[in-house]
């Protein structure tokens, strides 16, 4: 997958932020070299986390999968765009494929990023629970992430996938310390749970 492509896709300060200019790209490559599965891939990556078009990418991804020598998952890729598209297992699995596959350092780099950024958007609204959970049973929120553990909530402080500690804030919501190095987070870093 070449960097130029995802240059275009990735939103700035990562890239261009033009999903469009992408997809004509990879068409016009496609047109081109119509045997090389990673064109096909790259734009299924596309169409499902730049442009949410599920039915695309999952059509994109049989495409592909029918070309000769097409890595297996292409398949695999096709069948979850059909039955769970938009869920954070399909774009985990999807960026761990990238990371898994990739021979480019910042094509690692970068799917290791939105991997650490899906972590974060499944940990805190588990984290906020925990909070809303302390709520009801106190009628206040937590002062501390020792409060919660006192409660036997928690084990320990819980950390995000850069070991930094989780902020508990005084509303009740969670988020990381630093949000500039979590650049993908999908849930509001602002929001409170009730």
């Amino acid at each position: 997958m070449s960097g130029d492509r995802l240059f275009l896709d990735q939103p700035p300060p990562s890239g261009a932020g033009d999903d469009d200019a992408a997809i004509a790209l990879i068409r016009k490559g496609i047109q081109n070299n119509p045997n090389d599965w990673h064109l096909y891939f790259t734009l299924g990556f596309i169409q499902y986390l730049g442009k949410h078009d599920y039915l695309a990418a999952a059509q994109t991804f049989e495409e592909g999968s029918r070309v000769p020598n097409a890595h297996p998952w292409l398949k695999i890729m096709a069948a979850k765009m059909l039955s769970d598209a938009g869920s954070m297992d399909t774009a985990r699995y999807l960026w761990q494929n990238i990371y898994d596959e990739s021979t480019d350092n910042n094509l690692k780099q970068n799917a290791a990023l939105h991997l650490a950024c899906l972590v974060v958007d499944q940990e805190i609204p588990q984290l906020e629970a925990l909070v809303a959970e302390f709520r009801r049973r106190f009628g206040r929120n937590p002062a501390s992430w020792k409060e919660l553990a006192v409660a036997g909530a928690l084990k320990s402080i819980p950390l995000d996938p850069l070991g930094e500690p989780y902020v508990l804030r005084s509303d009740g919501s969670v988020t990381v310390a630093d949000e500039k190095k979590f650049p993908f987070i999908r849930i509001s870093k602002s929001a409170s749970s009730d």
